[in-house]
């Protein structure tokens, strides 16, 4: 959408990337993180902010980065 991005149109190349904060969701992030990159768009970053969630949820966004 223009008006998102300031007048410009992003094309196919565009980097799209994903912030996703991470605390006590453990339940839910993996299921969250394959929704991201089940999407059609090939450049995607996934930006992962976790505050010391006391979780498992440090060593779930270990692993996901890992797979990049």
């Amino acid at each position: 959408d223009a008006a998102v991005t300031g007048g410009a149109v992003p094309g196919p190349d565009s980097l799209v990337s994903v912030v996703m904060p991470v605390y006590g969701v453990e339940d839910y992030l993996d299921q969250a993180l394959e929704g991201v990159v089940a999407q059609t768009h090939s450049r995607l970053e996934v930006i992962l902010v976790d505050d010391g969630s006391p979780d498992e949820c440090p060593r779930m966004c270990d692993e996901w980065a890992r797979r990049d």
